[in-house]
């Protein structure tokens, strides 16, 4: 199933981007599941739901991840279109 998921990346037009923000999500979310309840315990039970579930939080990063490279890259090609004049 991974491999199919990672053949289906590649055909991706921003390859870089696209490997590089699965890449944290994943991570992020796999690595909140090893996180202690007892580590969160003093937090508002919202929060708690939150971080206790890695895949809202690896779906929530890799939206913002998503947008922020996005966000960067239209200022690049701005700043870009303001040199060329």
């Amino acid at each position: 199933m991974v491999g199919l998921a990672l053949k289906e990346l590649k055909k991706v037009i921003h390859e870089e981007r696209t490997l590089i923000v699965s890449g944290i999500s994943l991570l992020v979310g796999v690595g909140l599941m090893f996180i202690p309840s007892s580590a969160t315990a003093h937090l508002s039970p919202i929060v708690i739901a939150i971080l206790n579930n890695g895949l809202i939080c690896g779906s929530l990063l890799a939206i913002i991840l998503e947008q922020g490279l996005m966000w960067k890259d239209a200022f690049r090609y701005e700043d870009s279109k303001k040199i060329n004049r």
